[in-house]
């Protein structure tokens, strides 16, 4: 794993982790055999090596990675399916966006919780109704985040409000808050909303 680290701490990675655009110059030679370097080690056995390098290729937002990501999010371990998830939220896009969405079914729910802020991050409309199911998840930390996610994306929806108030009468006093916000910030769309188009 030395090599992983010195290609996490070299200078162009850095670069680009510091939040910086890409430029054709950024992308030379040197650069692309680092970034090589790391969606093979994301094959590696040893799981925080392969953590290690979704975290890289996500933080340089690294579309290269999408594929492999998405094979990821099935690995056996989960802080790899976690990590994928995550990293996948962060470089977005639609095919990504799908396979984030049939996550929120992963057997663990640390990957649903992952999966739900991941969804937040992208803020596609298209991901409302399955976080209005996963309102009804066993674990309350997902139901959590599926309501923070929620509130991201805005968005009124009328046939979810009455999943969301069922959800806000049963559920522990955090849900109920952070559902509160949905609707608070769903409020204030359809304020919004309304003025513009007047």
């Amino acid at each position: 794993m030395t090599y992983l680290w010195e290609v996490l701490r070299s200078t162009k990675i850095n670069y680009l982790l510091a939040g910086k655009k890409a430029t054709d110059k950024d992308k030379d030679k040197r650069f692309s055999h680092r970034v090589d370097y790391l969606l093979n080690r994301l094959k590696d056995g040893d799981s925080p090596t392969r953590v290690a390098a979704v975290s890289a290729l996500a933080r340089i937002r690294e579309p290269k990675a999408i594929a492999p990501l998405i094979r990821l999010t099935r690995d056996r371990l989960r802080d790899v399916r976690i990590a994928s998830v995550s990293a996948l939220g962060i470089i977005g896009g639609t095919e990504a966006e799908e396979v984030i969405i049939s996550s929120l079914n992963d057997k663990s729910w640390e990957v649903r919780q992952y999966t739900a802020q991941s969804l937040a991050l992208i803020g596609s409309k298209r991901s409302v109704a399955p976080l209005l199911e996963a309102l009804k998840d066993t674990s309350q930390k997902v139901r959590f985040d599926a309501a923070d996610a929620l509130g991201a994306i805005g968005g009124r929806d009328e046939s979810s409000e009455e999943i969301i108030l069922k959800s806000l009468r049963t559920d522990k006093r955090s849900v109920s808050e952070e559902i509160e916000t949905v609707f608070s910030s769903m409020e204030e769309e359809k304020e919004l909303m309304i003025w513009l188009s007047s």
